[in-house]
């Protein structure tokens, strides 16, 4: 008996397949009048071990009733219509670098060749010509004039979740795993011949896995298009470290897509509602960024829009039908997905109204120890974005100082300070966020204490004060205790590494001007230390192979936007060159904190013109505008 191949071809047949272990596909016989299809030369082969364990999973997802798709093989509940695999267009030498806006360009003058192809990026299909029709586009730019304050005032009640989200790991259901080895639309466009060929490869080979979603179940071509553009595009880049726990595929993704094959059921709970809130956040999410790669598409604004103002609709349906019965994670993905798509547009200044909802319902379970990892690291980011919006807001505390041992104060420092996703997702280490977090609360105090008139500041204030800046002084990445990265990982360390250094830098700034009224030209080696490590991780990135194509990792900002602000008259020359570069993101948020960065540093100058004194902080609300600095 000849030796067994180690690989073989595959001829689909009906419902059967077909084959001889000992031939190719196209050498076999003729199948008596069944119709074959056969697998392109571009194909991936699978070893019979593996086809086995395809099926086995097939199986296994069936008899929980789940949708399937491992490999060449998929399982889901029947339904009409489903879209073929289509034959799309592609310009021949086109670089990754070109991928977004090539998608958004229609057919030129240019020779074109067609490749059949599933992954979506290189596949964006057509949209409808018209708007829901009950779509009022007096929502562009949408202002939230909604208040979240009553809707969580009885959800101390909601069930703890102890199961993954919507029951869609990212193995299996509607996901397959590519590794980034697996040849692709850009293998085929663009070759490297630059000295990082050996660097790039490395790193791929130690890349996540990437998510593939089988978009075929969807059965709605506007909705194919914008998930795979938000698993493909908008998923990594709102992240500066690559990661396997990137919670925007892990979290938000696979609860979006179980709101998607439900939309059409007659039956609403208030958990489908949220579910339903969430998959059209995402879908403007990629909407925005669709439109910010092209303005002059201005379609995808148009659609971005109405999927927010779906969103919130639908929240609100969520909430005011029965929140108690609603998921306490797909409400709080929710409510963050919808801060996520104002960073994308850079429309409107509604975050601090979704993150203060997000607030209030972490609150509502500020009783509870026992929670499961992803409630406990939705909450992590919730307290985040809480953290974050108040760096930028210098009102006086509402509330009177109640001492460094206050029960509440407490709990919050211990939540930032325990976060496991902070340094992949934010690219800053918990002990910088915690004392950034004490900065914003001891300045709010002080800031009381000054309208109050007080004459004297407590001396636990000062004490209070002071260790905040021992902290920051003494903190060296050295001594941190990495643990959401491993030590395998070098790039991602070493990204890490830089953009830890920046926040910390940008964090000193931060504390010395809010707390301790340093002058600018006394904080210059902290300004300039900031920069040094942004350009750094940029430099990683770029001779890395991990920006080939300008979508992906893209820097969090809050450090360059406070290290702008006190930037000195004749050293914004580098602030103004790096925030142009960044531009190349496509997020609107982007855009937004340069626009405000360029007006606080004319307001400066006026006033150092006119002998008058002002700091950042003054000017930053002299310009009456909001953003959030991520």
């Amino acid at each position: 008996m000849p030796a067994r191949k180690a690989s073989r071809a595959m001829t689909f047949t009906g419902l059967q397949w077909v084959s001889d272990p000992f031939a190719e596909a196209q050498d076999s016989s003729g199948l008596q009048g069944r119709r074959s299809m056969k697998l392109d030369q571009t194909s991936h082969v699978y070893e019979s071990v593996k086809i086995d364990e395809f099926l086995s999973l097939v199986d296994e997802n069936a008899q929980h009733k789940l949708s399937a798709f491992h490999g060449p093989f998929s399982a889901f509940s029947v339904r009409k219509d489903i879209p073929q695999q289509l034959s799309i267009p592609i310009r021949p030498e086109s670089s990754p670098s070109d991928t977004i806006s090539s998608e958004l360009e229609p057919p030129g003058n240019h020779e074109w060749r067609h490749e059949s192809i599933t992954d979506d990026i290189g596949s964006q299909l057509p949209l409808p010509t018209e708007l829901d029709p009950g779509f009022d586009t007096e929502f562009l730019p949408f202002e939230s004039n909604h208040s979240f304050s009553p809707f969580f005032t009885e959800i101390e009640n909601l069930p703890v979740d102890t199961t993954p989200i919507a029951g869609l790991p990212s193995a299996e259901g509607l996901f397959g795993e590519q590794s980034s080895e697996s040849p692709d639309v850009d293998e085929h466009n663009h070759q490297e011949t630059s000295a990082t060929d050996t660097t790039l490869t490395l790193f791929e080979r130690n890349s996540p896995v990437t998510q593939i979603i089988d978009t075929s179940l969807f059965k709605n071509p506007e909705i194919n298009s914008l998930m795979n553009h938000y698993n493909t595009h908008v998923a990594r880049l709102l992240v500066p470290v690559d990661h396997f726990e990137n919670p925007y595929r892990r979290l938000y993704l696979p609860t979006a897509i179980e709101g998607i094959l439900n939309r059409e059921s007659r039956i609403k709970s208030p958990s489908d509602m949220a579910h339903t809130a969430l998959y059209q956040s995402l879908l403007a999410s990629a909407a925005f960024h669709r439109w910010n790669c092209d303005h002059r598409q201005i379609r995808y604004r148009e659609i971005g829009a109405k999927y927010r103002y779906q969103a919130m609709k639908s929240l609100q349906s969520a909430v005011n039908e029965g929140a108690p019965a609603a998921s306490y994670q797909v409400l709080m993905i929710t409510i963050l997905s919808l801060v996520s798509i104002g960073v994308l547009s850079g429309e409107g200044d509604d975050f601090r109204v979704h993150i203060e909802a997000a607030s209030q319902l972490r609150n509502s379970r500020s009783r509870w120890k026992l929670l499961s990892r992803p409630s406990k690291q939705l909450n992590e980011l919730s307290a985040f974005l809480a953290m974050l919006s108040r760096t930028t807001s210098f009102e006086p505390s509402s509330v009177p100082w109640t001492g460094r041992n206050d029960r509440l104060v407490v709990a919050e420092d211990m939540l930032i300070q325990s976060s496991s996703c902070y340094e992949h997702v934010y690219g800053i280490t918990p002990t910088v966020a915690a004392a950034i977090n004490q900065t914003c609360r001891l300045a709010a105090h002080l800031a009381r204490l000054r309208h109050d008139k007080e004459d004297v500041i407590p001396d636990d204030v000062l004490e209070a004060c002071e260790e905040v800046g021992d902290k920051l002084q003494s903190w060296r990445f050295e001594h941190e205790n990495i643990t959401s990265i491993p030590s395998s990982d070098g790039l991602g360390m070493l990204i890490l590494q830089h953009h830890a250094k920046a926040w910390h830098s940008a964090a000193l700034i931060y504390y010395c001007t809010r707390i301790q009224g340093t002058e600018p030209i006394d904080l210059v080696e902290e300004t300039d230390l900031v920069m040094e490590h942004l350009r750094a991780a940029e430099d990683v990135r770029l001779t890395s192979g991990t920006m080939h194509s300008r979508d992906s990792l893209a820097p969090i900002t809050w450090p360059a936007f406070v290290a702008s602000c006190v930037a000195l008259k004749d050293r914004r020359d580098v602030w103004r060159d790096w925030w142009e570069q960044m531009l190349c993101y496509n997020i609107g948020n982007i855009n937004k904190q340069w626009d405000i960065v360029q007006q606080i540093w004319e307001t400066l100058d006026q006033a150092e013109q006119q002998g008058t004194d002002m700091d950042w902080m003054k000017a930053y609300e002299s310009v009456g505008r909001h953003v959030l600095p991520i």
